[in-house]
């Protein structure tokens, strides 16, 4: 668990480093290549708008090899995430979600909001690094036929897709993440904490919501007055 943390906090870091370093100034060339992917995916005041991690809706019922089936589970998910560059790659957002599951007669509904930092990596024309971490806060509701319980969690969440710029101003990733429970509440008492390892994908599109200096090409000089 302390490695798990020590590289949340060490990503957090960096991150913030990089984000020191981008404000020093650039010679031309080093501006020329800031943003990331051919597309000029990272460049300043740019928004991003992905479903991180899930956008889905599932229904299942399991049998076992004796006795009938037990009760079908249902579950719901939504995470959309929105992202802005502050400055070429490097970007300040944050993610909502929404999720609901459990079989007939018990249900567990999770609201979760949370901000995160990110740095985007230029990989070649078609494609970019972006990890990001960030803290998200977990509103938990238990229903049950016995009655009915609340809770809270805290999360330190790691993404680091890669991703691949299949359209202009359209992009679909796929890459490793961390989920681990920082605190846990149920009721007002320590809850269980869950660590999770995994893939996650993630399916977005930016743009930048006026014309500006930035919509040019990386290094395009201004047209002549006439």
């Amino acid at each position: 668990m302390r490695k798990i943390a020590a590289i949340g906090v060490g990503l957090a870091v960096a991150t913030f480093g990089l984000s020191a370093m981008a404000e020093e100034p650039a010679p031309a060339s080093a501006s020329a290549a800031a943003p990331a992917g051919g597309s000029g995916f990272g460049a300043a005041g740019q928004i991003s708008i992905q479903s991180d991690f899930e956008l889905s809706f599932t229904s299942s019922k399991s049998k076992p090899p004796q006795g009938d089936a037990g009760p079908s589970v249902t579950t719901i998910r939504l995470a959309p995430a929105l992202d802005y560059f502050v400055a070429p790659n490097i970007s300040v957002g944050g993610q909502v979600g929404y999720s609901s599951s459990g079989p007939s007669g018990s249900k567990l509904t999770t609201i979760s909001i949370g901000p995160r930092i990110g740095y985007a990596i230029s990989l070649g024309d078609k494609l970019s690094f972006w990890p990001r971490v960030g803290l998200t806060y977990n509103s938990l509701s238990f229903d049950t036929n016995n009655g009915s319980a609340s809770g809270s969690k805290m999360t330190l969440g790691i993404f680091a897709p890669i991703q691949y710029h299949a359209a202009n101003h359209f992009f679909i990733g796929l890459g490793p993440m961390v989920s681990m429970d920082l605190t846990s509440k149920v009721e007002g008492n320590d809850g269980s904490k869950t660590t999770a390892f995994g893939v996650a994908s993630t399916v977005g599109g930016y743009f930048l919501p006026s014309r500006s200096e930035h919509d040019d090409p990386p290094g395009a000089r201004p047209a002549a007055d006439t």
